[in-house]
């Protein structure tokens, strides 16, 4: 399509014409793959999402930046556990130890959502 000046947008499609959106897609996720990810659809929970919008209007940040944050973080946080267990096991820690060690850190102990409103009296 022309612009005001006459010239056309964007590259020259690199086949003859241009690729469908499907074609992208694919191009997009063979690229992704190459460099060792993947793309994942996720299922988010009413209450998830609620404490998302929350987070996202708090940081003021689109909700997908904030999902791609979160996980990012989140991932961060969990391959420094397993990369502990790693060295535990690597040092003759047993099995249990390692896996108690994961669960405390991984999932440590969260107040109850009564406790953190009992916490804070607005």
């Amino acid at each position: 399509m022309p612009t005001e000046n006459g010239k056309k947008r964007g590259p020259k499609p690199k086949y003859g014409k241009p690729m469908t959106a499907a074609e992208r897609k694919r191009l997009s996720r063979q690229k992704l793959s190459k460099e060792g990810g993947i793309e994942h659809m996720i299922k988010i929970e009413a209450t998830e999402m609620e404490a998302i919008e929350i987070l996202a209007q708090s940081f003021r940040l689109p909700k997908n930046d904030l999902i791609r944050l979160v996980f990012k973080n989140t991932m961060k946080r969990v391959a420094s556990i397993t990369a502990k267990g790693a060295i535990m096991r690597k040092y003759g820690k047993s099995e249990n130890e390692i896996s108690a060690f994961i669960n405390k850190h991984l999932y440590p102990d969260l107040p109850t959502v009564k406790e953190v409103i009992e916490e804070d009296q607005y």
